[in-house]
């Protein structure tokens, strides 16, 4: 499975890395085109709920089926579907005809192809990654993370400049057809319990993935905090494209600036996980970084007027923690959850950690109007301060041993290459 693996895994992800810098390109123009055209909290709620729902309702099955069918044809199917939303895009720019609520029906559009890609790619890594290098791995793709965060909007500010935005559309597609190219070449394995799983019932295998979540309480506890944390973020980070706007007085290159912050602090990240993958209990790491990570919320909230400073400085500290709250439990879904079931594991789990963002996203869209961005960053950075208290619970000291014994006897076997 894994012979020669380094040459194909680069191969695939730097088109999928490539695919990812005009995503974030084309989403940078279009969130700066509707702030600029409406001026409403209400409208850039709609277009995160837009992109939220498809991923929730459909990622559980997705998941499901991600582990039933190819998932070469998987990655490739969902980067196709994204780009041809991406070419309708262009065209209705081009056209002048577009409106906002275009941008709904393409981020939703979107997020269908994302919520197949998404675990897919996942499931992928652990088939064409030895173990050993898993959490360099993940270290690795938080570095590159903070690079695509970096340049993505820097490289959207610089397009919407350049470009009329038909064509800042058009290089989301172009980039697209690069993540497909190297995927047809050199296939993705496939866990040979594949064929065991597609004969099992549909809905059976998705209860199969709930009661493993269910026999290892720790997994409940990272997917509510997760669930927990996105909800409150929801109820900030979509609105600060207002926060920049009204507040500042910047424009499109003062949140290039503001979000490249968060960039450098993943790369940073990325880069100290691979010296340092965090402390022996991997969810101690989490709610550890988590409770430092809350100093993003105080320094954007307090940030005064008349400098960017502080606001950039806590996006670093967001970005570089964020990489020690996330890659930890990665790491241990990969190495100790079964392959064969990985992507239906990985959808359920985000679908759970997603599942409170749209209420939040709606509440945040009448907060900001009614209160501002100020005192709702504040209050969420200031509640973050306590995550370390979940890192004394017993379930999470214990998850690493609960996943091993949980995954004994359940070897999936070599990967089969398609």
């Amino acid at each position: 499975m894994h012979e020669n693996w380094f040459g194909r895994f680069a191969f695939i992800w730097a088109g999928q890395t490539m695919s990812q810098v005009g995503s974030r390109i084309a989403t940078f123009a279009l969130i700066w085109w509707l702030t600029q055209a409406t001026g409403s909290a209400q409208v850039l709620a709609t277009a995160t709920l837009a992109s939220l729902i498809p991923l929730l309702l459909l990622r559980p099955l997705a998941g499901a089926l991600v582990d039933r069918l190819s998932r070469k044809w998987v990655i490739v199917l969902s980067d196709a579907a994204i780009a041809l939303a991406s070419l309708w895009l262009a065209w209705m720019f081009w056209s002048g005809a577009m409106h906002p609520w275009h941008v709904y029906i393409v981020v939703a559009a979107r997020a269908v192809g994302e919520a197949f890609h998404a675990p897919a790619k996942t499931a992928s890594t652990p088939l064409l990654v030895p173990d050993r290098h898993l959490s360099r791995l993940a270290g690795v793709d938080f570095a590159i993370l903070g690079g695509l965060k970096f340049a993505g909007p820097v490289l959207g500010a610089l397009a919407i400049t350049l470009l009329p935005l038909h064509g800042v559309m058009l290089i989301d597609v172009s980039t697209a057809v690069l993540a497909i190219l190297p995927v047809l070449i050199y296939g993705i394995p496939q866990p040979r319990r594949t064929m065991d799983v597609r004969r099992a019932r549909f809905l059976a295998s998705i209860g199969e993935a709930i009661r493993f979540i269910r026999s290892a309480p720790g997994l409940l506890i990272v997917s509510g905090y997760f669930a927990l944390s996105n909800a409150l973020g929801a109820l900030v980070w979509p609105f600060l494209p207002l926060y920049i706007l009204e507040y500042f007085k910047g424009g499109a290159m003062h949140l290039a600036t503001l979000e490249a912050g968060d960039g450098i602090g993943f790369i940073l990240g990325g880069v100290l996980f691979v010296l340092w993958p965090g402390f022996k209990g991997r969810l101690t790491t989490t709610f550890i970084a988590a409770s430092l990570q809350a100093t993003c919320g105080i320094l954007v909230g307090f940030s005064p007027s008349g400098t960017i400073a502080f606001a950039i400085a806590g996006m670093a500290i967001n970005g570089l923690m964020n990489t020690y709250v996330n890659a930890p439990s990665r790491v241990l879904v990969q190495r100790h959850v079964p392959h064969e079931m990985q992507g239906r594991l990985s959808s359920i789990g985000a679908s759970i950690s997603w599942s409170l963002r749209p209420f939040a996203v709606l509440a945040g869209g009448f907060l900001v109007e009614r209160y501002g961005f100020r005192p709702l960053a504040q209050a969420v950075g200031i509640f973050f301060l306590f995550s370390w208290v979940l890192a004394l619970l017993p379930a999470s000291r214990n998850l690493e041993a609960t996943l091993k014994q949980l995954n004994a006897g359940r070897d999936g076997g070599e990967a089969a290459d398609e």
